[in-house]
């Protein structure tokens, strides 16, 4: 009967007995170079630095619990005041008041210039976490010692092993942020893309330590060899330096076309580079790690998120592939209208069950232009209050043309004004988690351009419950709507005709900003901009412009020359000190750096114990 031998590797080669100084003693065959080998895993085990992919992971689970706990008592909050109950604070009502308005004061500020628009830097709240994230990746990089063996034949380097698990050990949370409908969202209520940002510096922090994971690589047998180490090294069989290089090359890929500069210029090839781009490199991971240690478990979650996440939208919330109202390959009606300025409207039928809530987007799919093609676009309207599933909806859409999608889809609409299409529809996604006409004494709607589809459903959600008598706290609505010029009015023109026709209360007021034109409108031209369009309702124009003179009409819309004065903005002489005023923004990457400096700016009204609260919501405007 064979048995196998315990005896170290060495005993009986020729090589046995060789100092570690002679150049034949490089493996275990030589007694110095076992022993230093066995000492130097005994002093920093191999298998310990799988444990920094543990830690990373525990880290942003704890992250993501606390913003779950914040959510549900942020909910549990909004049962008690609907109730008739008192917020419950974590502290004395001032003192949290005081905490809160001190942490926006920086947190909503933002940096201003070429820099922050080209890269889409976040705020300083979102910096300085993102801060945070990397100085914990950093004091787990570099605190245990030591970086590197003292000769690449005892071992991986410590330092590459560490970051390389670390890296890995981000890819499902990599994968999680991604997703339209993912399981963040429902635990924290941020929505997708809000949560882009994150999964865009989670992918620069991915890389930064796939790079310090790539360096001791080549440092080690530089060190031991010279370039003949290295380059055998690097085609050894087995060796991972070679499987890691397209690993390497395709994430540094991916960040650089996420960019946004490169982005915003090729949305659509962005789009589907990026998904085949990820899924190559998801299968490199596999390739790489080669299931050492426990590498393997981070990508298989990786996976089964991934397509967990493509699941949900395929059969939840595809309206045309859903098996919750099934309607297979059935897409819904559409009419579609143009503006001037390259703006484009579109009705859209909404599915029976379909529901959504102000500042929700969805994503649309026009077969008959591209079926591959499945754009974003936020809901300009908000849903019928105490609607049922069998309720008939229309969503509206303000599309301004570009390029790609949208530029064919104008062209498409022009060349053939009687041509009907039909949307798939993808969502409804993202939107504000709190109601602001419960939560807010306040609110305050700036938009720019088309960001006015993002301001609009809460205009026209206000003036429902207005309507409808039900129970808000909101006393005061004010909209400031930058445009560059005076016919750009007409894009929503229908919708403020039915604002007229519904005579709208003294606390509205609308007020719109033209920076381009030289001249102000005089009284017949904007009368003449706003009624040059059709309306939904079956009533005559004349009709209405006879019953409702333009400057009879308490509408406060009042059409000014120049830019938004964001400062004054964010003041009110309303407000008692009790009240809460909440400000939302969407529009250019400019216009909301402004916004929100201004809002930080006015935190100090809360420090003075003028208002309660003045809380800011940008949306964002094309990611």
């Amino acid at each position: 009967m064979m048995t196998m031998s315990t005896d170290p590797p060495y005993i009986g080669s020729a090589t046995e007995n060789l100092t570690l100084s002679n150049p034949s003693c490089s493996n275990d065959s030589c007694k110095a170079f076992y022993d230093a080998h066995q000492l130097s895993q005994k002093l920093t085990p191999y298998a310990q630095q799988f444990d920094y992919g543990h830690y990373v992971t525990w880290f942003y689970l704890a992250c993501i619990g606390c913003l779950t706990v914040a959510y549900v008592w942020r909910r549990w909050n909004r049962f008690i005041f609907r109730r008739g109950g008192r917020r419950i604070e974590p502290c004395p009502r001032r003192i949290w008041q005081w905490l809160v308005s001190v942490w926006r004061s920086f947190a909503y500020r933002r940096c201003s210039g070429w820099i922050s628009t080209r890269f889409g830097l976040p705020s300083f709240g979102i910096l300085a976490f993102m801060v945070l994230v990397i100085l914990y990746c950093l004091l787990l990089t570099f605190w245990q010692r030591p970086y590197y063996r003292n000769h690449r034949g005892y071992g991986s380097p410590p330092l590459a092993v560490r970051t390389g698990l670390m890296a890995v050990a981000l890819t499902p949370l990599l994968i999680l942020l991604s997703g339209k409908a993912n399981l963040v969202t429902m635990l924290t209520g941020i929505g997708h893309e809000k949560l882009n940002i994150f999964h865009r510096w989670v992918g620069w922090i991915c890389f930064l330590l796939a790079v310090a994971h790539t360096i001791p690589f080549i440092v080690a047998p530089l060190k031991d060899g010279g370039y003949k180490a290295l380059h055998a090294q690097f085609y050894k069989p087995g060796g991972l330096e070679y499987t890691g290089t397209p690993t390497l090359a395709i994430l540094f890929g991916i960040l650089v076309l996420s960019i946004p500069w490169f982005r915003h210029r090729a949305y659509e090839a962005f789009y589907h580079i990026h998904f085949w781009m990820a899924a190559t490199y998801l299968g490199l991971m596999f390739w790489h790690c080669d299931n050492n240690g426990d590498s393997w478990a981070y990508l298989w979650a990786s996976l089964a998120i991934w397509l967990a996440t493509i699941a949900a939208r395929a059969f939840w919330f595809n309206q045309s592939t859903s098996i919750v109202v099934p309607r297979w390959l059935i897409g819904s009606s559409v009419t579609a209208k143009t503006h001037p300025d390259n703006m484009t409207c579109l009705r859209i039928v909404a599915p029976v069950g379909f529901h959504w809530s102000p500042g929700q987007h969805i994503f649309v799919r026009i077969p008959q232009l591209n079926f591959f093609d499945n754009h974003p676009f936020t809901i300009a309207n908000a849903a019928k209050l105490g609607s049922s599933d069998n309720d008939q909806q229309t969503l509206s859409l303000y599309i301004r043309s570009y390029g790609g999608f949208t530029r064919r889809l104008r062209h498409y609409l022009l060349s053939n004004p009687d041509a009907h299409l039909e949307a798939w529809l993808d969502g409804p996604y993202g939107g504000h988690h709190r109601d602001l006409s419960v939560d807010f004494d306040e609110i305050v709607l700036v938009a720019g351009g088309g960001g006015i589809s993002a301001v609009l459903p809460w205009l026209d959600f206000v003036m429902a419950k207005y309507r409808s008598h039900k129970r808000m706290q909101v006393r005061s609505v004010r909209v400031y709507w930058s445009i560059k010029q005076k016919n750009s009015i007409s894009w929503i023109s229908d919708v403020l005709l039915r604002l007229r026709l519904y005579e709208l209360p003294s606390f509205v007021r609308f007020q719109v900003h033209i920076t381009h034109d030289e001249d102000t409108l005089d009284e017949k031209e904007r009368k003449r901009l706003v009624l040059q369009q059709n309306t939904d309702d079956e009533t005559d124009q004349e009709s209405i412009s006879d019953q409702y003179p333009w400057k009879n009409v308490d509408l406060g819309l009042d059409i000014c020359s120049g830019r938004i004065d964001f400062a004054s903005v964010c003041s009110s002489h309303d407000l008692v000190p009790d009240s809460r005023m909440v400000i939302l923004g969407c529009g250019p990457e400019g216009l909301k750096v402004d916004l929100s400096n201004a809002v930080a700016a006015a935190q100090t009204r809360v420090l003075r114990g003028e208002v309660a609260e003045i809380a800011l919501w940008t949306e964002t405007f094309g990611w």
